[in-house]
């Protein structure tokens, strides 16, 4: 879909949602918002036409799909809680430090109760050493044979020592930042365990936007 955009109107209905750092206690609001679109997904050099009834017409739309969108979060607001917005790390702007409902430490506390959640990360730090490696493999095999020039007898040689040691130096560079970053991770989760939690609240909702993309109005 990189080489799509989106055609239509689009409605976005703001508001505004806070916490009480569990850490320092400072309070922080922030900004997200509910969006719906009327419209559909064409290539990137399509650009369309309409003219300004019809235009309206789409932005009317999206706007009642939008206040559909609105009842339904009001409704589950009452009901089960505020949901914190997708994307949100869940850390203090003040102290730099995660609360418990961040994402990443109920990821954390879940890998400790379910070792076999663990698997991702090992998948990745595979993927990542594989990738990084190569390059650096490679940068070290055109290093040494501009230094060795080396015969066709030993450049074999030459090859799987560098793609050993670029393998190597990478994975171990790989795993020590992931056993630092999950130390850290453990020690933010110890803290945790010891504060008095303070769920997200939504506050207010604020204003409304709605506007055409990717049309020609005449």
């Amino acid at each position: 879909m990189a080489n799509q955009k989106f055609v239509g109107a689009i409605a976005t209905q703001y508001y505004s949602w806070g916490y009480t750092c569990e850490l320092c206690g400072m309070p922080v609001e922030k900004r997200s918002g509910v969006s719906a679109r009327n419209g559909s997904m064409h290539k990137s050099t399509t650009w369309a036409s309409i003219d300004r009834a019809g235009a309206e017409a789409m932005k009317d739309q999206a706007r009642m799909q939008l206040a559909v969108g609105v009842a339904q979060m009001d409704e589950k607001i009452r009901n089960e809680g505020f949901e914190i917005p997708q994307g949100e790390e869940g850390k203090c702007p003040h102290c730099k430090q995660y609360q418990h409902w961040a994402p990443e430490i109920q990821s954390q506390i879940a890998a400790h109760n379910n070792p076999k959640s663990r698997r991702g990360d090992k998948l990745a730090i595979g993927w990542l050493t594989f990738f990084v490696g190569m390059w650096v493999s490679l940068g070290l095999l055109l290093l040494l044979d501009k230094l060795l020039a080396p015969g066709k007898d030993t450049w074999m040689f030459v090859l799987g020592g560098s793609l050993l040691f670029g393998f190597l130096v990478t994975w171990i560079v790989v795993w020590n930042v992931y056993k630092r970053s999950k130390a850290n991770l453990d020690a933010q989760v110890k803290v945790l365990e010891n504060v008095e939690k303070n769920e997200p609240r939504f506050i207010a909702w604020a204003e409304q936007s709605c506007d055409t993309y990717g049309l020609s109005i005449h």
